[in-house]
């Protein structure tokens, strides 16, 4: 399985404004605003990678050797929005739309879901790798729709990569994530493993 993003968020989680208040940093303070940014763009691709889901909407192709052998696959990266394509190739190599009206795309389940409508099968395709692509759009829309509690999880990243540009050592012990951002975390994370 493979993923490619074809078109990216068009924009940050949170603002450069937003996180120099949240920091406590002077608007005209500007010599750290390259430094913060940075930790916007990298904590933002953490907290998504711990929630195993992206937050801006987003366009992804999901490329898979075959298709499932189960009339139901699971969709990565919630939470869904809509699926775009399912191509493949077929058995002489030819590049094969599947219609659309063959099967249902669930956007409400926690991890997003394509099932075979009733009385279709899943075609066969080429013994090759990535035979199969799913372009699919997801993501909760702008910054403004997504939950709180992972803006909030963000932040507090943030924060301590801010105040403590090394790690934090307490005797010879690195002091681990604090508790609440993997609180935060969790919530939407258990969220996908309970409901997926």
């Amino acid at each position: 399985m493979g993923l490619n993003l074809v078109t990216p968020a068009s924009e940050n989680l949170i603002t450069l404004a937003e996180a120099k208040k949240h920091l406590n940093v002077d608007d005209d303070f500007t010599d750290d605003d390259g430094y913060i940014a940075l930790l916007i763009d990298a904590m933002t691709d953490k907290v998504e990678s711990e929630t195993e889901s992206r937050f801006i909407t987003q366009t992804w192709d999901w490329y898979l050797d075959r298709f499932p052998s189960s009339a139901v696959m699971e969709v990565p990266y919630p939470p869904l929005q809509s699926v775009t394509s399912i191509t493949y190739l077929d058995g002489q190599g030819a590049t094969q739309t599947f219609d659309s009206s063959y099967y249902s795309v669930d956007t409400y389940s926690a991890v997003g879901r394509i099932a075979l409508d009733e009385g279709y099968s899943w075609p066969g395709t080429q013994s090759v790798i990535n035979a199969v692509t799913i372009q699919f759009i997801c993501g909760y829309g702008d910054a403004a729709d997504v939950p709180e509690g992972l803006k909030h999880a963000l932040k507090l990243y943030l924060s301590m990569l801010y105040e403590y540009r090394e790690p934090v050592v307490t005797g010879k012990i690195v002091t681990p994530i604090p508790g609440a951002i993997n609180t935060l975390i969790w919530d939407f994370k258990s969220k996908v493993l309970r409901f997926g």
